[in-house]
């Protein structure tokens, strides 16, 4: 025990191996952590991805090779347009 002591005495006494120690400790804390919550978010993105139906997983797939699935409605002529503006404006009249 007095070796133990001792140790705690040299450690408390020496700066840099109390900053050493500190340091490391701190270190290692933030790296449970990060750890911890980068997990958390892993099994959150596999516990969606898992609950999703398959079906509305492959019709919402985006595909870099396949330029249509860029956009995930067609898009809209003017007249169209034109007509959206038109029901909005006698909703709200």
């Amino acid at each position: 025990m007095a070796n133990l002591g001792s140790a705690a005495v040299e450690l408390l006494t020496d700066s840099n191996k109390l900053a050493t120690t500190l340091g490391a400790t701190g270190a290692l804390f933030a790296l449970l952590f990060g750890t911890r919550e980068g997990a958390r978010v892993v099994g959150g993105a596999v516990e969606r991805w898992l609950g999703t139906p398959k079906l509305v997983r492959e019709t919402s797939r985006f595909n870099v090779w396949k330029p249509s699935s860029w956009r995930s409605t067609p898009a809209k002529g003017t007249e169209e347009i034109k007509k959206d503006f038109r029901v909005s404006a006698t909703i709200s009249a």
